[in-house]
């Protein structure tokens, strides 16, 4: 008997079964509460025995709309500050939550987790704030991107804005690694496949400059929107700086979107 070929099919699974890990790069640091400048209420949900969800509900009392924001692969939410911030001062209310595995949630990040978590925080805001479909606009940064794609699949909502996304994990590791890596990726993330099924309003921004998800990406995925009322803004900065380099572009571009969807409201008398 051939050892060496149990000895490879060992090394070949365990290989692959790491590789998934580096999608996720979690933090459990939280930041200092005297370092945000905004108002946030603490969040718990509940999601199953094994995971509980840690958030802020970030309230502004002139917002029309509440982004349920998803991020993206790294870090936790106290990295979003000063996004959450800006929109904040758009003005927008602002639901964020980490992963499971990710700040101060329990559990262990998969695809079908963060799915989990997506329709959780959703349901939350639905149920426990009491907050129309109609005032909820989906927004995903990056790997959150096909969170939120995933997510207004399932449930209704106002508008989806992706920013920064990209189509699916075997794409990005094709273009990030040799070609026949992607096969052994049990993790998919097709944020494209689910385009198709969105029919409310989209808002895509991507920038040019973008070194993780390639531009094309972006043009990509709008190109496969199913809505007919679509957007695709570019944006100028690196992959995690976009709406601080082209500050201006970002902001109005959000709300030339939310304006858009307050007009569709009146013309359909909602």
């Amino acid at each position: 008997m051939n050892y060496r070929i149990y000895i490879i099919l060992f090394f070949i699974i365990f290989y692959c079964s790491c590789l998934d890990k580096v999608i996720y790069y979690p933090d459990n640091k939280v930041a200092i509460r005297s370092n945000i400048p905004f108002p946030i209420e603490d969040v718990y949900i509940k999601v199953n025995d094994e995971v509980t969800l840690h958030g802020w509900f970030v309230l502004n009392h002139n917002a029309e709309f509440t982004f349920i924001y998803f991020h993206g692969n790294a870090g936790n939410i106290t990295n979003r500050v000063e996004k959450i911030n800006i929109l904040y001062q758009i003005p927008l209310s602002v639901f964020i939550i980490d992963y499971r595995g990710f700040g101060d949630s329990s559990g262990k990040p998969s695809e079908d987790g963060l799915y989990a978590d997506a329709l959780a925080s959703y349901d939350f805001v639905i149920n426990n704030k009491q907050l129309s479909p109609d005032s909820i606009i989906i927004y995903g940064e990056s790997l959150g991107g096909a969170v939120a794609a995933y997510c207004a699949t399932k449930r209704n909502t106002a508008g989806v804005i992706l920013d920064s996304a990209f189509t699916d994990i075997y794409s990005m590791v094709k273009h990030h690694s040799a070609n026949f890596m992607y096969i052994f990726f049990s993790e998919k993330y097709p944020t494209i496949d689910y385009m198709q099924s969105i029919r409310c309003p989209v808002l895509i921004l991507h920038s040019k400059d973008d070194e993780i998800a390639p531009f094309a990406m972006g043009q990509a995925l709008y190109n496969a929107s199913s809505s007919k009322h679509k957007q695709f803004v570019p944006l100028h900065g690196s992959h995690n700086a976009n709406f601080i380099v082209d500050k201006a572009t970002y902001v109005n571009s959000i709300q030339s979107f939310i304006q858009s969807l307050k007009t569709a409201s009146k013309e359909y008398g909602q």
